[in-house]
């Protein structure tokens, strides 16, 4: 995810993409290559990076069950916040998570992007509109992601890396 991150963030003009926290520092090297991050801004600690680096925002896209620390760590420090859905692998993570940002006076965006899509926009205004009458139960298919394959990596289908798995990360998608 943090490859889409950065491809998204390359197209928006005031956006620049200056540092990298990955705990395998081989995959912080390789990440920093592909998107022009000069070598010295990768770290194997976020905490570092945030310490170090003058930085506005960042993208949390760990594993579920490690989205709240940094991103707790990061409002604290007065760094605005993009984490990936779910966000957070528990009620009370996200709980602190919110207070954090509410307290620092910083943004905390839990990237929910199929809200903004033109057809999910649409069916809520029809919704709000009333057309349908009382709104009382509605199904939806998956967007096709996940049925196109199970993912390969540990940190989405163990019990001890997942933090909720395929439920947590579907199941927070479909909600209007």
């Amino acid at each position: 995810m943090a490859n889409v991150h950065a491809r998204y963030y390359r197209e928006l003009p005031n956006v620049e993409l200056v540092g990298v926290a990955e705990i395998i520092k081989e995959r912080g090297l390789e990440f920093a290559r592909r998107w022009n991050i000069p070598e010295s801004n990768v770290f194997t600690d976020y905490r570092e990076m945030i310490d170090k680096l003058s930085l506005d925002a960042v993208s949390v896209t760990t594993p579920h069950r490690l989205h709240a620390e940094p991103a707790i760590y990061a409002l604290k420090h007065g760094v605005h916040v993009l984490v990936e859905k779910p966000m957070a692998s528990t009620g009370a993570e996200a709980l602190e998570m919110y207070r954090a940002a509410v307290s620092s006076g910083r943004v905390l965006e839990v990237g929910f992007q199929n809200r903004f899509e033109a057809q999910i926009m649409a069916a809520k205004r029809i919704v709000a509109s009333g057309l349908l009458g009382e709104f009382y139960y509605g199904e939806t298919l998956a967007d096709g992601k996940r049925r196109r394959g199970i993912p390969t990596t540990p940190t989405f289908y163990t019990r001890e890396m997942a933090g909720g798995g395929v439920v947590l990360n579907n199941g927070t998608s479909l909600a209007l």
